[in-house]
């Protein structure tokens, strides 16, 4: 899988929004297009079970802050041209100090590690899914990946738009 955060301005930020909200399904490379000159954050060869377990930890913890779609936005948009691609936006306004200061103080190890990748394993094995070690610590690099992303956005004013492939 590979996922790339684009740093959108409002207009380009709306444009998607509207395509959103219309229901509709564009070409691939009409809205990839939309985002050539986008500054970009790029996380590849992420295994569907590393996102997984990223946004499961997330989850897991504690804390007073706004959820926030962390890993795939709160709106998606699906290409008339792959089932397996697509995009997800997250605003800029729903991003707050909070969020950020939670992801500078997240530790993926740490968590990993409190929730113990044999468990993980086993409880995919239960359901019939045979994943490893390997594949599990690909959602380290890609919080790597999200937690530039999300300074820069912050920082600048930027929403995020993600494209995904699976």
């Amino acid at each position: 899988m590979e996922i790339t955060l684009y740093m959108a301005g409002d207009k380009t930020f709306s444009e998607f929004i509207e395509i959103f909200k219309s229901g509709k399904k564009y070409f691939l490379e009409k809205l990839k297009s939309k985002l050539k000159d986008n500054k970009k954050f790029k996380a590849t060869n992420i295994q569907h079970i590393g996102h997984v377990v990223c946004e499961n930890l997330f989850y897991r913890i504690e804390t007073d802050i706004d959820q926030i779609e962390f890993l795939c936005g709160n709106k998606s948009i699906d290409v008339a041209d792959n089932l397996n691609d697509g995009f997800c936006l997250l605003s800029n306004k729903e991003i707050t100090q909070e969020h950020i200061n939670f992801l500078e103080k997240f530790d993926f190890d740490k968590e990993l590690t409190k929730e113990g990748i044999n468990n993980i394993i086993n409880e995919w094995k239960e359901m019939n899914y045979n994943i490893t070690k390997e594949e599990i610590l690909t959602g380290k690099k890609l919080f790597k990946v999200l937690k530039k992303a999300f300074n820069y956005a912050f920082e600048n004013g930027y929403n995020i738009i993600w494209k995904y492939s699976k």
